[in-house]
């Protein structure tokens, strides 16, 4: 399931990464960020960390000589946990499916919340306000809810293989395989903006140190959680990312990089089309 569309089916990224390699347009985040690549030159970027940029990502970025940097969440990866939308959408789908009764409620700083999922219930659309309750609260909230929407379906949270985040030794892997560039993705993946300043900095802090831990280098560069600007990214998550000791931070919004914030460099989601749709989306055709 895909319903942010941030996702790439792996043949048609395979392909997609053989157009890149073929245009001669490469080249690293730094570069494209500072100015010194050439003009319309393409930096890959990945976030979250999981299993499948291991699997399936690095065979061909390490083939076609693509570079990438990928932007793990460090906490994810560390406790072993799944990554909560997946969780959220499998228990969800799982629950209906099986016609569990309700109320499914949580609770959320202003108070419970509760649904009544019935026969016209859709997963979608009961996963879109699940996602909208707990995308800006605090982690512990978060596996609150998700804890209580696994009692309801009457299922695991744990992910099954598809879905996992890599594990520490696959980090390493990857990281030390010479394709990824391994960058911070903060800690527990808050929307930065909506949590206290004070667990901002601490995560933003921490997630340099684990990775620092993990890879042995500290990752100097940054892509906000979720990361839309004006939700998940302020002027203060940006001043934050600074005062953490990062140089450069990334944003999920498409803009010009060459008059772009270095707390603000804008990036562009790739769409699920094969080789000869992404050159002519790219405009290498």
């Amino acid at each position: 399931e895909d319903p942010l569309a941030v996702n790439v089916a792996p043949a048609r990224f395979a392909e997609q990464i053989e157009v890149l390699a073929r245009s001669g347009r490469v080249a690293t985040l730094a570069e494209v960020a500072e100015g010194v690549a050439p003009p319309g030159s393409v930096a890959v970027t990945f976030d979250d960390g999981y299993r499948d940029n291991l699997e399936h990502a690095l065979p061909v970025l390490e083939r076609t000589g693509v570079p990438a940097t990928l932007f793990a969440a460090s906490g994810q990866i560390a406790r072993g946990e799944g990554f909560w939308w997946d969780t959220a959408a499998r228990l969800l789908a799982a629950g209906i499916a099986a016609g569990q009764p309700g109320p499914l409620t949580i609770e959320l700083a202003e108070g419970e919340r509760s649904w009544r999922p019935g026969p016209g219930t859709t997963q979608p659309a009961l996963l879109g306000q699940i996602h909208a309750a707990l995308r800006p609260r605090d982690a512990a909230t978060i596996r609150a809810a998700i804890a209580e929407i696994a009692r309801w379906s009457g299922q695991p949270p744990e992910p099954p293989e598809r879905d996992r985040p890599l594990t520490v030794e696959e980090l390493r892997t990857l990281a030390s395989a010479g394709a990824f560039d391994v960058q911070s993705h903060g800690r527990d993946h808050l929307s930065l903006a909506f949590v206290p300043e004070a667990v901002r900095a601490d995560d933003l802090a921490a997630a340099a140190a684990d990775l620092e831990q993990m890879t042995g280098r500290r990752p100097t560069q940054l892509a906000y959680p979720f990361g839309v600007p004006g939700t998940d990214v302020d002027a203060a998550t940006q001043r934050a990312a600074a005062a953490a000791g990062y140089e450069l931070a990334v944003v999920n919004a498409p803009g010009r990089v060459e008059s772009a914030d270095r707390f603000a460099v804008p990036r562009r989601a790739v769409p699920d089309i094969g080789g000869e749709a992404f050159s002519a989306w790219l405009g290498c055709g």
